[in-house]
């Protein structure tokens, strides 16, 4: 029988401490590279999973040592589909930024001291303080600032 062993993947390992120790400047290349290295992952363990010289077990023993084997690697399949999940969530919300969408994140961060941003024609607009600014402008303010709050501790609410 072949025994099969787990070992931490230390470059999984390494890319998500990269990508969370990073800064709002790289944290996206290191998502993406973090993303890549999950599908390796993945691709190895679903070749692990369907692996034709596996043998037939012949004991008992055999039989449940295999069925542990199998369990353990549907588990990893799980929380592999799981975090690669997360993080292709985590790059959409850093990339895909809508001039409304834009709008949204200035409102929620008081953005030069407006919570009213509009998307109105080709640009963002405060109505209160009379700011606005293209929708390119304002598309890149909010990926930046999603970016940062990648970083940023949760607030905690007093109750």
């Amino acid at each position: 029988m072949k025994i099969l062993s787990f070992p931490v993947n230390e470059p999984l390992r390494q890319a998500d401490d990269e990508m969370r120790n990073g800064t709002p400047e790289d944290v996206l290349g290191h998502a993406e590279c973090y993303l890549r290295l999950l599908d390796e992952h993945m691709n190895a363990l679903r070749k692990l999973k369907r692996d034709p010289n596996a043998e037939v077990p012949t004991s008992p023993e055999a039989q449940g040592l295999t069925d542990q084997i199998r369990s353990a690697v549907r588990c990893e399949i799980e929380g592999t589909t799981s975090e690669r999940n997360r993080i292709v969530t985590l790059i959409e919300s850093f990339t895909n930024v809508t001039g409304w969408s834009a709008a949204g994140t200035l409102n929620q961060h008081n953005f030069r001291g407006a919570c009213d941003w509009e998307l109105v024609g080709t640009g963002v607009k405060s109505i209160s303080n009379g700011a606005s600014m293209g929708i390119l402008e304002a598309v890149e303010e909010a990926k930046r600032l999603r970016r940062e709050d990648y970083f940023s501790p949760p607030v905690s609410v007093a109750v």
